[in-house]
């Protein structure tokens, strides 16, 4: 479900000035003071002096609020009464509340998987997810507070200006920046999907979206829209399917009812994604196949349960299959919603 979200509150000069006064705020430093008062919160005033505009900038940890990682849509209520304590003890006006908006909205899946090397073969596998999905580009690393991205081997991201997916190692990534783990965090892999301000924005004009969704926590805390936005940008990423190494693969299409043509063009299309240069896309940049009977292949492979990236025969000690981490995921969505 939702892990973080940010909002923003607008501003008048007068409610900066008061706000400061009432604080003891100096300059913009608004962090150090409501930080301390709402640790489940970061703060930033943003100023827009040029447009007359400034914004108070509420970075949440859903998290943190409730104090436990497991977060469904009846917990709204209680979230929704803590967030809204905090604008009004700042701003002492219920307006604020009103006026409040959704800027960036975090979903998250966790998975955990205990044995470490296990994690680390996932992530050389995911190493050769398609470059670019739609408007979504790749990087293999994390990503920096100067926005750019820092190689890094237990991370993904798929990302553009509105929205993008990660996946990413929670333990090595606490362990890397010196944070404590916490036992919910211990040998998870996490999956996200992050949705910006420019995504909210457009999913709330009906003259650009026909199914627009105002931009209020109460709609994107929906278990029907996390699924809706987990499902139709995580899967065709990161795609259904066991894991198997190459001669799997060969026999579970062998011993499937495809015809011979069908069973000889996928193995061959299993070839040629999982050559050590290659990724899922290279078959259709190449010219070896094209989009239509690409994604075609692709439906055959999930109906089989192979996952059209196979595990390297020449890795040490690699088992011959991996569960998909996301197929509980994927289950649970299909038998609830007809999403597609």
């Amino acid at each position: 479900m939702i892990h973080t979200l940010q909002m923003y509150v607008p501003m008048a000069i007068d409610d900066v000035e008061r706000m400061k006064a009432r604080f003891h705020i100096s300059g913009d430093d608004v962090e150090s003071v409501f930080h301390g008062k709402y640790p489940f919160a970061h703060f930033n005033l943003i100023n827009q002096q040029a447009k007359g505009r400034y914004y108070l900038s509420m970075h949440i940890d859903i998290v943190k609020i409730l104090g436990r990682s497991d977060i469904d849509e009846s917990d709204f209520t209680a979230v929704e009464r803590q967030i809204n304590s905090m604008i009004f003890k700042i701003f002492m006006d219920w307006r604020a509340i009103q006026n409040a908006f959704l800027v960036r909205i975090d979903y998250r899946y966790d998975i955990q998987i205990t044995d470490p090397n296990q994690r680390k073969l996932l992530f050389h596998l995911y190493g050769k997810l398609a470059q670019q999905h739609g408007h979504l580009k790749k990087h293999t690393g994390k990503l920096k507070s100067d926005g750019t991205y820092e190689a890094y081997e237990t991370s993904v991201y798929h990302s553009s200006k509105s929205s993008g997916t990660l996946v990413y190692d929670k333990e090595a990534h606490l362990a890397d920046i010196g944070l404590e783990v916490m036992p919910y965090e211990e040998s998870v892999l996490r999956f996200e999907v992050k949705l910006s301000k420019a995504h909210l924005d457009y999913k709330m004009n009906p003259k650009k979206c026909l199914n627009t969704r105002d931009r209020q926590l109460k709609e994107y805390f929906k278990r029907s829209v996390f699924h809706e936005y987990m499902y139709r940008m995580l899967k065709p990423i990161y795609f259904q399917g066991d894991f198997v190494k190459l001669t799997e693969a060969k026999k579970r299409i062998e011993r499937s009812t495809l015809t011979p043509y069908q069973k000889d063009k996928l193995i061959d299309l299993l070839k040629k994604i999982n050559y050590s240069k290659a990724t899922v896309s290279s078959p259709v940049k190449k010219g070896n196949v094209s989009k239509p009977t690409f994604k075609k292949y692709l439906r055959l492979l999930e109906e089989l349960s192979i996952h059209p990236i196979t595990i390297p025969k020449n890795i040490k000690g690699s088992p011959k299959s991996i569960p998909n981490p996301l197929s509980l995921l994927f289950d649970e969505i299909e038998k609830s919603h007809p999403i597609r």
